[in-house]
C-alpha cells in the first residue's frame, strides 16, 4: 500500500513557454501563452511564443513575468502566487498604442489524459464526458467547446480535486485534441483562456484568477503480478524483410513478381567514369538487404539518348540480364537507385522481378533546405547516400552563416562549422550530383551575426539584435566581406540571401520603413550577386501582401509589396514559402504566378505537413516550377536534431516523391508510410533474405490468435496493461508485470502500445529480460521512440508498427541465449505501457 500523503502541485514559468504545472507528479498544463493582434485577426503586434520575457522569482515565492514589445507599445506583468493548495495569478496587459487592440491569452493548455477519466463542472454544472473527442471539423472551436464562458470549473480527476475561479466571467475550455493548430498536433490538450481581451491606451486590462487544488488519497495498492509464460515453437518467427516501395513512383512500371532475376551479391559493368554511381549503388544496396551469397548477377549500365529529360532511365530486366540506360550520368545512377528499390526476398535468396520501368521527372529543380554544423559532414554522408539522393534529390540549400568566417571572427558557437568540414560538404554533395546553395541571412535572421555580443554596431536594433541596418555603410560591407569569402572559397552556381521575415523583431511597425530599408539592401546584394557572377536567391514572403498568397504575406500593404518586388532583377530565384496544410493545388497557384508574371523565377518551398506537400508541390508541377522542401530542426544539422524533428525529415520522402513522380494520389493513399521508410532506409540494419525460427510467448490461461505483424509472426494475447490514471480500465492496474520463460532467442520482438499520449522523448516504462546466466538486458521505452497510443498515428524512430500496435525489438546477444524472466516496469501514473504480444528468434 501507497502512504495515505496529499498530492502536492509544482510550477515552473519560463520565457516562451509560460506555465507548466504538475499535480502528484502528474503534468497538468503544459504551457500558456498570450499575444496582442488587431480586431478581425488582420495584425499581429506581440506573441509570448516569439519573442523573450523576463523571469523572476520574489523572497516571498511569487513567479513574476514582465514582457514589452520590441516597440514598447505592448508590456505587463503576470504574476504568481503559491500557497500551500493555491495558485494566484494576477494578469496586467498594457497597449500604448493609438487604437485599442485584443489581447488573446492561452492561460494554460490542459493536459488532457490528466482529468479526461473524470468529470467536469462549469460555473457549477456538469458537462459532457470528458473521453469522447470525435468531431466534425478539425479546425473550428464550436462543437469542442465544454459549455458556455464561465468564471469557474472543477475538474473531479483522479490526481484530484482542481478547481478554477477568477473575477472575469469570459473565459473558454474547449477539446484540442486532434485540433489543427501546430500547438496541438504531437499532445492531447484542452485549451483554456479567453479569446479577446480588449486592451487600449490609458486603459490596461487587469484581472486574476486562481487555481485550488484539493488532495487526493492515494490508497489503492500498486502491486506487482506474475505470469507463468506458455512457449509455442515457430517454424518462422521473424520472416524475409518487406519488399520496399518504389519510391519516387516511376513513370511506367511493368514487372512480373512471378518471375525474378538472381541478383545477390552483384557485378557491375558502367561506362568508364561512373566510379562514384558505382560506388553509391553498392552503398545503397547493402545499407537495405544482407545476404549470404557470395556472388550474383551483373548488371550492365550505360548511357545513351532515350530522346528523354535529362534525368530519366529505362530498365529491363530478364530472368538472365538487368540493364539500366539513362539519359545523362545522373540518369543512370537513378535507375541504379530504382533497381536497389525493386530488389526483394525470395526463397532465400535477393532477386528483381522481371519486366521494364521507364521514367523521368516531373519537376527538374529538387531540393532540400537543412542547416549545417560541425557534426553535419559525417551525418549528411550518410543521410545522402542512403536517403535524399536515391529519393532522386538533386539540389541541397545549406543555411551556413553559422560557419568560421574569417569576416566573422568572434561570433563562433557549439554550432559553428569549420570552412574545411563546409568545403568537404559541398564537394561531397557535387559528387553525388547535387547542387549545394549556400544560404546566409543578409537582413533580418541575422541573430547568428550578433553572437557573443559582436558586431552591435551594425545592428539595426542593438537591444533586439535580429536585423543588420542597411543604411550602415559599416553593415553593408560586413555583408559583402562575408559573401566574397564564401563565393571565394564555395564556388556555388546559385547564392541564396535569405530575406525572411525581416521586420519580425526589434523593428517599428511601419511598413514604409521596412520598404526604405528593402529598397536599399536587395540592390546591394543583387550587385554582390552580379560581381560574383552567380544566380540570386531568396525567400518571397516580404514582396507578398494578404490575398497575393495563401498565407506568409509579410509584404504588408500591397503598395509596398509592389515595389519591393519591383526591386528584385528580373531573373531572381524565389523561394516562395508557404505551411497551410491545403492538398487542393488551386490554393497554392496564386503566388506562383504573380513571381512568373513579373519576370522571377518561383520555387515552391514547402513544409512537413502533409496536405502542405501535396497541394504545393503538385501546383509547382502544373506551372512548372521548381520545388524545395523547408526544414526548421534547430539550427543544426545531426543525428539528433533528424530524431528530435524526426518528422520534418521523413518528410523529404513524400516531397521527393510529389516532385519526381507529379503522382495525383491523395497523401493517405500513397501505399506507404513514408516514417516507416525512413527508419527502413536509414535507422534499420539491413533486411534478411531469410526467415528465422524462434518462439511465440503467452501467458498462461490467456486466449491469443496468431497473426503476422511487422515482419515478425505473434500469438497476441488480452493486452497486460500497467496502470494509468488516463482510462478507468487501467486505474488499478499494476505498476509492474513479470512472466518466468524457459525459453531461446537472441532477440524478443515485443508487441507493445499505452494508454495517454505521452511528451516526445518521455520515458513510458522499462523492459528487463532475465538471462539463466544471471545476467539482465534491460530496454526502456520513450514516447514517440518506441512505442505510442493506439490513436495516435505518429511514426517511431526505432520500432516497427503495424495496426496500430508497435513492435520493439531487445537484442541479447549475437547467439540465442537462454532466458528465464521478463519484466515490464512503468514509468508513471499515466503511461499505461500494454504488453500484447511477445515472439523470440
Amino acid at each position: 500500500m501507497f502512504p495515505l500523503v496529499a498530492l502536492a502541485f509544482s510550477f515552473a514559468v519560463t520565457s516562451g513557454s509560460g506555465l507548466t504545472l504538475s499535480v502528484g507528479g502528474v503534468p497538468f498544463i503544459k504551457g500558456s501563452w498570450f499575444q496582442y493582434y488587431e480586431p478581425g485577426w488582420t495584425k499581429g503586434y506581440y506573441s509570448t511564443q516569439w519573442t523573450s520575457q523576463t523571469v523572476t522569482k520574489t523572497a516571498s515565492g511569487q513567479t513574476l513575468m514582465a514582457f514589452k514589445s520590441d516597440d514598447g507599445r505592448a508590456y505587463g506583468i503576470v504574476t504568481y502566487t503559491p500557497s500551500d493548495t493555491k495558485l494566484k495569478v494576477q494578469y496586467e496587459f498594457n497597449w500604448d498604442g493609438d487604437k485599442p487592440v485584443l489581447v488573446e491569452l492561452s492561460s494554460g493548455m490542459v493536459w488532457a489524459p490528466a482529468v479526461q477519466a473524470g468529470k467536469l463542472t462549469v460555473n457549477g454544472l456538469p458537462r459532457r464526458d470528458l473521453m469522447l473527442r470525435q468531431y466534425k471539423s478539425r479546425s473550428e472551436t464550436a462543437e469542442r467547446q465544454f459549455g458556455p464562458p464561465f468564471s469557474s470549473l472543477v475538474f473531479d480527476s483522479p490526481v484530484g480535486n482542481i478547481g478554477f475561479t477568477s473575477s472575469r466571467s469570459d473565459w473558454s475550455l474547449f477539446d484540442a485534441r486532434g485540433f489543427i493548430q501546430d500547438y496541438a498536433e504531437d499532445d492531447d490538450l484542452f485549451w483554456m483562456g479567453i479569446f479577446g481581451i480588449e486592451v487600449a491606451k490609458g486603459k490596461p486590462a487587469k484581472f486574476e484568477a486562481e487555481w485550488s487544488f484539493e488532495p487526493t488519497l492515494a490508497g489503492q495498492e500498486i502491486s506487482k503480478r506474475s505470469f507463468r509464460g506458455v512457449t509455442s515453437q515457430l517454424k518462422q518467427a521473424k520472416l524475409p524483410a518487406d519488399k520496399l516501395p518504389l519510391v519516387p513512383k516511376p513513370k511506367s512500371v511493368t514487372l512480373d513478381i512471378s518471375k525474378v532475376f538472381q541478383l545477390g551479391k552483384p557485378s557491375l559493368q558502367l561506362p568508364k567514369g561512373c566510379e562514384e554511381e558505382a560506388r553509391l549503388f553498392k552503398v545503397f544496396l547493402n545499407s537495405l538487404w544482407q545476404t549470404s551469397q557470395a556472388s550474383g548477377g551483373k548488371i550492365i549500365g550505360k548511357v545513351a539518348d532515350l530522346k528523354l529529360p535529362e534525368e530519366a532511365y529505362i530498365i529491363k530486366v530478364t530472368t538472365k540480364s538487368a540493364a539500366v540506360t539513362g539519359q545523362s550520368k545522373q540518369g543512370l545512377l537513378n535507375g541504379l537507385y530504382t533497381l536497389a528499390m525493386m530488389a526483394h526476398a525470395y526463397k532465400g535468396r535477393l532477386v528483381l522481378p522481371v519486366g521494364e520501368v521507364r521514367d523521368w521527372p516531373t519537376i527538374g529543380w529538387r531540393g532540400i533546405h537543412t542547416f549545417v554544423g560541425p557534426k553535419t559532414v559525417p551525418f549528411h554522408k550518410e543521410f545522402f547516400e542512403r536517403v535524399l539522393r536515391p529519393m532522386k534529390l538533386n539540389k541541397a540549400v545549406l543555411q551556413c552563416e553559422r560557419s568560421a568566417w574569417k569576416a566573422t571572427a568572434g561570433i563562433e558557437t557549439t554550432m559553428t562549422m569549420p570552412l574545411s568540414e563546409l568545403v568537404k560538404e559541398f564537394t561531397m554533395l557535387r559528387t553525388m550530383g547535387i547542387e549545394p546553395i549556400p544560404l546566409i541571412q543578409s537582413f533580418g535572421h541575422a541573430e547568428w551575426l550578433f553572437a557573443n555580443g559582436k558586431n552591435l554596431d551594425i545592428a539595426l536594433n542593438p537591444s533586439a539584435p535580429y536585423a543588420i541596418d542597411p543604411r550602415n555603410p559599416k553593415a553593408q560591407k560586413k555583408i559583402k566581406d562575408i559573401w566574397s569569402e564564401a563565393v571565394d572559397l564555395l564556388k556555388p552556381k546559385t547564392i541564396h540571401f535569405g530575406m525572411d521575415e525581416v521586420a519580425m523583431i526589434g523593428m517599428k511597425d511601419d511598413p514604409a520603413f521596412v520598404t526604405e530599408l528593402w529598397l536599399k539592401q536587395i540592390p546591394y546584394l543583387a550587385q554582390i550577386a552580379k560581381d560574383n557572377k552567380v544566380d540570386m536567391m531568396l525567400w518571397g514572403d516580404v514582396g507578398l501582401a494578404k490575398g497575393e498568397a495563401i498565407d506568409a504575406c509579410n509584404g504588408d500593404t500591397p503598395q509596398d509589396a509592389r515595389l519591393r518586388r519591383s526591386v528584385i532583377p528580373a531573373g531572381s530565384m524565389i523561394a516562395d514559402w508557404h505551411y497551410a496544410d491545403n492538398p487542393n493545388p488551386v490554393s497554392f497557384l496564386a503566388s506562383l504566378q504573380l513571381w512568373k508574371k513579373e519576370g522571377k523565377v518561383p520555387v515552391a518551398s514547402t513544409w512537413y505537413r502533409p496536405g502542405n506537400i501535396r497541394g504545393f508541390v503538385l501546383a509547382a508541377a502544373q506551372e512548372g516550377c521548381g520545388a524545395l522542401q523547408t526544414t526548421w530542426a534547430g539550427y543544426e544539422s545531426n543525428p539528433q536534431a533528424l530524431i528530435a524533428s524526426f518528422q520534418q525529415h521523413y518528410a523529404y520522402l513524400m516531397f521527393a516523391d510529389y516532385a519526381w513522380s507529379g503522382r495525383q494520389e491523395q497523401t493517405d493513399k500513397l501505399g506507404y508510410d513514408p516514417g516507416a521508410l525512413l527508419r527502413r532506409l536509414f535507422l534499420s540494419e539491413p533486411g534478411s533474405v531469410k526467415a528465422l525460427p524462434g518462439s511465440s510467448l503467452v501467458p498462461e490461461g490467456r486466449s491469443y490468435r496468431a497473426i503476422e505483424m511487422s515482419g515478425r509472426v505473434f500469438n497476441l494475447f488480452k493486452p497486460l496493461a500497467l496502470r494509468s490514471i488516463a482510462l478507468p480500465a487501467q486505474q488499478d492496474a499494476p505498476q509492474e508485470l513479470s512472466i518466468s520463460v524457459d525459453t531461446k532467442a537472441s532477440v524478443l520482438a515485443v508487441a507493445v502500445d499505452c494508454a495517454a499520449r505521452c511528451s516526445y522523448f518521455e520515458k513510458v516504462g522499462t523492459i528487463t529480460v532475465k538471462l539463466a546466466s544471471g545476467k539482465t538486458v534491460t530496454r526502456d521505452l520513450q514516447y514517440g521512440i518506441d512505442v505510442r497510443t493506439s490513436e495516435d498515428k505518429g511514426a517511431l524512430v526505432r520500432a516497427d508498427r503495424q495496426s496500430g500496435l508497435c513492435v520493439v525489438e531487445v537484442k541479447l546477444g549475437v547467439k540465442p541465449v537462454d532466458i528465464v524472466g521478463i519484466r515490464f516496469s512503468g514509468a508513471s501514473s499515466y503511461a499505461g505501457l500494454r504488453v500484447h504480444g511477445i515472439t523470440g528468434y
